[in-house]
């Protein structure tokens, strides 16, 4: 403890100074998100009182939301640099974590214009309308209007309980579309106090060190301005994964533990459906952390628990489907024809490579069949990858498995979003992580918040990328880098 203290007087800020100057820069992001977030379109010709004092857009409002950015990232990164150090007291950094977050309960949406979408899709079904077979168009008005026009006919790829949810916040707000959005953020608070709760549990399951799995979540910029700002559902669907999880390797029964997290991983997929590879990852966490693992160690019982577990999945997802009245047309929505081109997604950056070196320059990133058969390879790839890792986790640590397992689904998926590497994350948090993966995970981290604007204008496919990884990385290297290392696992 003398040497953890010792280390902890050399560094230059302190967790109560860091907290301050992330805190500081949450605030500055969440008020210059006005001028340069995802705003309302009616800004743009009805300016509010406030907001018509600057032009939106303009570069002092960019400036300050970047200069908040900084100060919020270099704070995380030097919060790692003292966790590795030593420091150890996982609840101060969960509260630091929480803190940063209140700021983005009142910023305008950042990063994308995704909850707009979610606010329009609870309104088709406020009026009537089936969001898996109409689009947000069918329905004019301000809803329709702060919709993408790259979603506004698309129809909804979303479970039935996220669709419950917003036909609800719908229901309660008419047509105030800001209120609904304000409203949908509170489902993304509530994913982030799951996350908060559980994580520490799941991290001491799986030997690892509280502390760095809420300094990978609760704290992250990417859950804190691309999750909780831009109101993402990915973050309601991480805290009832982490919640599941926790249950199904808590000690008791197994209806009690595996029963009763395999349905709240269900919602999870409810909500959205890579969830559904954390269902099938809670039956190895089950076998590991039961008192009676020994007697279902064998193929028969090992295959008795399964079908058990796959019942109580579709019980709950069939329930939820059947309270939404909505129906099962999210599974049209999952194929290899997603719009968005981005070099994360290894398919489509394999795509783009193929068309590069056979001579197609001006369409390589064009969405054709060449992508699209691409895409479905990665899909296959995606099946064996899964089915591998999950027979593996019948016999070792579940947790590297299952974040390997989230992370497969993301890069090798038909499209990429920053966002998705949220998934993983609530997994590795249950991981003993060397400190120069936790260092490449913080810089990595960093370049993704950068690679999509405040208004949700993604840089992804320009050259600019180069240097915002380059940023990232490089920030990462410089405060996390040190010779003299605490244990990562307690």
């Amino acid at each position: 403890m003398a040497d953890t203290a010792t280390r902890l007087r050399a560094n230059a800020l302190s967790p109560a100074a860091l907290g301050h100057v992330g805190l500081a820069g949450a605030a500055l992001m969440a008020l210059s998100s006005y001028w340069v977030g995802a705003i309302p379109r009616w800004y743009r010709t009805r300016e509010p009182y406030v907001i018509s004092w600057m032009p939106i857009g303009s570069p002092g409002p960019r400036a300050a939301f970047y200069v908040g950015a900084g100060a919020l990232a270099l704070a995380w990164l030097f919060l790692g640099r003292l966790i590795l150090d030593g420091y150890d007291d996982w609840r101060r950094v969960r509260a630091i974590g929480l803190r940063w977050m209140a700021p983005f309960l009142f910023s305008a949406p950042l990063s994308s214009r995704d909850v707009w979408a979610y606010a329009a899709q609870g309104n088709l079904l406020a009026h009537g309308w089936n969001p898996y077979t109409s689009g947000p168009s069918v329905l004019p008005g301000a809803f329709a209007l702060e919709v993408s026009h790259r979603w506004r006919s698309a129809t909804d790829p979303y479970g039935p309980l996220w669709l419950t949810l917003g036909h609800g916040v719908a229901a309660v707000f008419g047509n105030h579309v800001t209120l609904t959005t304000y409203a949908l953020r509170l489902f993304t608070v509530i994913g982030m106090v799951l996350l908060a709760w559980h994580l520490p549990t799941l991290s001491r399951r799986g030997g690892a060190r509280a502390e760095i799995g809420l300094w990978l979540t609760i704290a992250n910029p990417l859950f804190l301005i691309h999750g909780v700002g831009g109101s993402h559902n990915d973050i309601l669907m991480a805290g009832l994964i982490a919640w599941g999880l926790a249950l199904a390797t808590s000690a008791g029964p197994a209806w009690r533990t595996l029963g009763l997290g395999l349905v709240a991983i269900a919602a999870a997929a409810a909500i959205k459906s890579p969830a559904f590879i954390a269902a099938a990852f809670a039956i190895p966490a089950w076998l590991a952390y039961s008192d009676r693992s020994a007697r279902w160690r064998s193929p028969r019982a090992i295959a008795v628990v399964t079908v058990a577990a796959v019942a109580v999945v579709v019980v709950t997802f069939g329930a939820l489907t059947a309270i939404s009245g909505v129906g099962a047309g999210w599974v049209k929505q999952v194929n290899s024809s997603a719009p968005v081109v981005t070099w994360m997604s290894a398919p489509t950056a394999a795509a783009i490579l193929w068309k590069l070196t056979h001579g197609t320059v001006r369409g390589s990133t064009r969405l054709d069949s060449t992508m699209r058969g691409f895409r479905s390879a990665g899909e296959v790839i995606m099946g064996g990858l899964l089915a591998a890792l999950w027979i593996a986790a019948l016999r070792r640590n579940v947790w590297p498995l299952l974040a390997a397992a989230l992370l497969g689904v993301v890069l090798l998926g038909p499209t990429v979003q920053p966002w998705y590497f949220c998934w993983p994350l609530v997994a590795a948090a249950a991981c003993v992580l060397s400190a120069d993966a936790l260092l490449w995970i913080g810089g990595f981290c960093v370049a993704l918040v950068l690679m999509i604007r405040p208004n949700g204008v993604g840089v992804q496919m320009k050259p600019s990328v180069l240097l915002f990884l380059a940023l990232g990385i490089g920030a990462a290297w410089l405060i996390m880098r040190t010779r003299e290392r605490a244990p990562v696992s307690p």
